[in-house]
């Protein structure tokens, strides 16, 4: 299971609310995805319905699929600062829900024993820039698929990759922060490959694109729910008054 987890927090003098959104996978190849949102009034950056949302993504996945062994999150929008914090609050928040669903679910049978593996990695767009020094003063930007793991990134945790092919200026890289993972060893070693491979899965692109898909996806999502809410006549920011025909389904790309 691929879930991309977004944040996109207004100023404080904004009338319009934060928006927290969810996007997951709906097949095994990674090309399909669904979203939940949550509007939130405060400007925190912790997702207070956090635990609901991510109950109704394990629901939506286990209804399309089956229950996930592998558990692999993207999260985005939030600053150095806060992702320590909020890591570990999402992290209890995972658990608490799997817990839930185990114990709660249709599919008792299934689930009974199910213990999945999390991934949890904090992903943005980086500030550095790499070139490659062709000779005679000729730089010319970092093929796709570059990986930057040392030198200059912060931990051994930290990558920096440029999946993309820069076709306008410098390649702009995305950087990766493990922050905790019970995945075995063998499969974190595949981690930068997953990373690499979902950058080309985005439907609405016909190119590479920086971030993996499921970050994307959710990134469109809080979009496509401040732009409902800027459109509401009513100027009702209290509920997330969708379409119910709109639910599990790619409204937002």
């Amino acid at each position: 299971m691929y879930l991309g987890i977004f944040s996109s927090k207004s100023p404080k003098k904004d009338k319009i609310p934060s928006v927290h959104t969810m996007a997951y996978n709906v097949d095994p190849e990674a090309s399909c995805y669904v979203g939940v949102h949550a509007y939130q009034r405060d400007h925190k950056d912790q997702i207070h319905a956090f635990y609901e949302m991510f109950f109704e993504c394990l629901e939506g996945f286990f209804a399309e699929i089956g229950a996930p062994q592998r558990i692999l999150i993207f999260r985005g929008g939030l600053s150095d600062s806060v992702i320590d914090e909020i890591a570990d609050y999402e992290r209890m928040q995972i658990e608490r829900a799997i817990d839930k669903y185990r114990e709660d679910s249709s599919f008792k049978d299934e689930v009974q024993k199910w213990d999945p593996k999390i991934c949890y990695l904090d992903v943005s767009r980086s500030h550095s820039r790499f070139t490659v020094d062709t000779g005679d003063r000729v730089y010319e930007n970092i093929k796709p698929g570059t990986v930057i793991d040392k030198d200059v990134v912060e931990t051994a945790n930290d990558f920096i990759m440029a999946s993309h092919e820069g076709r306008l200026g410098t390649t702009r890289p995305a950087e990766y922060s493990l922050k905790y993972s019970t995945w075995p060893e063998s499969d974190i070693l595949d981690i930068k490959v997953l990373c690499n491979n979902l950058c080309h899965l985005l439907g609405r692109s016909p190119y590479t694109v920086a971030l993996p898909a499921p970050i994307r996806m959710a990134n469109f999502l809080a979009k496509r729910c401040r732009e409902f809410k800027l459109a509401n006549p009513n100027m009702d920011f209290d509920y997330p008054n969708f379409p119910e025909s709109s639910k599990n389904t790619a409204y937002f790309t």
